[in-house]
């Protein structure tokens, strides 16, 4: 396992277009975490969340997995 580098986020926004939260991920060793803590998830996850973003056009730097 590497030590996460968060290169991939998802921001949430409340109504006034203010950022209220983020959702950090690093899809090299499958961690996700938010400001205040780790988020537990299966393998599962990290494959739909890293299917997402290619299919956005966001680069991953391991896309081969």
């Amino acid at each position: 396992m590497c030590m996460p580098t968060y290169r991939d986020a998802i921001a949430f926004y409340d109504k006034s277009d203010q950022v209220i939260a983020t959702l950090n991920v690093c899809l090299g060793c499958d961690r996700m975490c938010t400001a205040s803590e780790g988020i537990a998830a299966d393998e599962r996850i990290y494959d739909l969340t890293r299917v997402f973003f290619l299919d956005l056009g966001h680069p991953i730097s391991d896309d081969e997995r």
